[in-house]
């Protein structure tokens, strides 16, 4: 119901909001087929919106790092991309679930500062490399590198777990 919300407010900001849906864009049952100029969006916009969906995980957030586009994350137990090693908050906008609900949306986004704006688009920058892939070899830090570290940590906890709670 989140993403309602937010189609509903859009319509009532539409002057600083845009919201895409794309339900209309159906290619098969396994994906959607995303508008071109979709892209072009993000990278030209402030705040770029990730609303809970059908999954806990979703690769939004990451599209928006890329594009330059501060991430407005809306919701409450999703889980994002290395965030075992990448503070979220230095460069994303928190929203609860509850106050996109009660219509606080805009309110929460006029009210950060030009200043705060600022400072989460530099940290968008410094944190941008961790989410690009390369071809060949992985660099230090970038996307597949991360991704080893997140498994690595992964096994790491799962062996301890199994080794703690062994009958």
């Amino acid at each position: 119901g989140i993403r309602r919300w937010i189609k509903r407010s859009c319509k009532q900001h539409e002057d600083v909001c845009q919201f895409e849906d794309f339900g209309g864009n159906v290619i098969d049952t396994k994906r959607l087929g995303v508008p071109q100029a979709y892209g072009d969006k993000m990278k030209s916009a402030t705040f770029c919106g990730h609303a809970a969906g059908d999954s806990l995980s979703s690769r939004r957030p990451t599209s928006a790092v890329l594009a330059g586009c501060i991430p407005v994350l809306i919701c409450d137990l999703c889980l994002y991309a290395f965030e075992n090693f990448i503070d979220y908050a230095a460069f994303s906008v928190f929203v609860a679930e509850k106050e996109v609900l009660e219509g606080r949306l805009f309110d929460v986004l006029k009210a950060i500062s030009p200043e705060r704006i600022q400072e989460l688009q530099r940290n968008l920058r410094d944190v941008r490399p961790h989410f690009v892939y390369h071809e060949g070899a992985p660099q230090s830090g970038d996307a597949l590198d991360m991704l080893a570290l997140e498994l690595t940590l992964r096994g790491s906890m799962y062996r301890q777990h199994r080794r703690w709670f062994r009958h």
